[in-house]
């Protein structure tokens, strides 16, 4: 009988898969998930920085004041529709355009509509504020810890241990549950397009701890600096000093929440990254020296509002 021959090209093929070193049915990690860089880093914490600005500003926009009377009402009107809608869209878009570079497999338009489904759910939940929901109890502890700390400063008891006194704890259990409850649909996402469900409990849990840590922070600007003024969102009727106080407060906070949850991303890609460059510079965000940095980065970050504060005082 003649001999039946294999090419080279499939001989190559059938010992590279008994080698393991190729498997047909699934796509080299790399394609789907790509370490973080610090340019990266910084894009979404500048991001996630302006999310709370940009809340702000919205909220300016819908609490403005247009008399009836008014030159171009109409004109004032659809120019106040158009900003809130831009504070609305622009943070998931710019979201989308950040990951898109630790995911290249992310459709944008896939996470833009999940971004804004969350954002609905959250703004039904918050015109419903007056019932017994999640979001409704979580106002309440916070209007409990805010009226206790006001309390507190009155007397002028409020130092150190006087806030660590304070009732904490309903107010972090709820902010737990409204970041978790805000944050699935967008785990969600990101963990089909990694194709790894750690991604999805990552970015979860991230964006939970971030959530609370930007609280804590947002709660003592509260206490400290301006109690009856920052726990406004909309900055009508309000000198541009202070206005420019919320707003440095706000943007404090949410990079906190985008450094804690952009460093979670970090550790879980450090393996990736040092197989792609094992040779980096000692302060790369897979290196010793990078990941300290980027782990401490939210002390300084939350410093910015105080100063701020110091500079723009009237």
């Amino acid at each position: 009988m003649p001999q039946i021959g294999l090419s080279p090209t499939f001989c190559a093929l059938i010992s590279s898969i008994q080698a393991g070193d190729m498997n047909p049915t699934t796509e080299p990690a790399p394609l789907r998930l790509q370490p973080v860089t610090w340019s990266t880093w910084l894009a979404w914490v500048f991001v996630s920085a302006l999310i709370p600005v940009f809340t702000a500003l919205s909220a300016t926009a819908i609490g403005k004041q247009v008399s009836r009377t008014a030159e171009y009402r109409g004109l004032i009107m659809n120019g106040l529709l158009a900003a809130v809608v831009l504070a609305t869209l622009a943070p998931p878009l710019m979201q989308g355009i950040v990951l898109k570079r630790i995911l290249p497999r992310l459709s944008i338009t896939i996470w833009f509509l999940g971004a804004l489904l969350s954002s609905a759910l959250w703004l039904v939940t918050a015109l419903h504020v007056a019932g017994r929901g999640p979001l409704a109890i979580r106002f309440e502890s916070e209007f409990r810890l805010q009226k206790a700390a006001l309390a507190e400063r009155v007397h002028g008891t409020l130092t150190a241990s006087g806030i660590l006194d304070l009732p904490w704890g309903p107010f972090l259990l709820w902010t737990i549950v409204i970041g978790a409850l805000t944050s699935l649909i967008p785990a969600c996402v990101l963990g089909m397009a990694s194709g790894r469900r750690r991604t999805a409990l990552t970015f979860l849990s991230a964006s939970i701890a971030g959530s609370v840590v930007s609280a804590i922070a947002a709660q003592l600007y509260h206490m400290t600096i301006d109690p009856l003024f920052l726990d406004r969102w909309a900055l009508n009727g309000q000198p541009w000093s202070r206005r420019l106080q919320v707003l440095a407060s706000h943007f404090s906070a949410g990079a906190i929440w985008g450094a804690i949850t952009a460093n979670f991303v970090v550790l879980m890609t450090r393996g990736l990254a040092d197989t792609v460059a094992p040779r980096a510079h000692v302060l790369a965000l897979h290196r010793a020296g990078g990941i300290a940095v980027a782990l401490s980065a939210p002390l300084p970050l939350a410093l910015l509002a105080p100063l701020a504060t110091c500079f723009l005082r009237p």
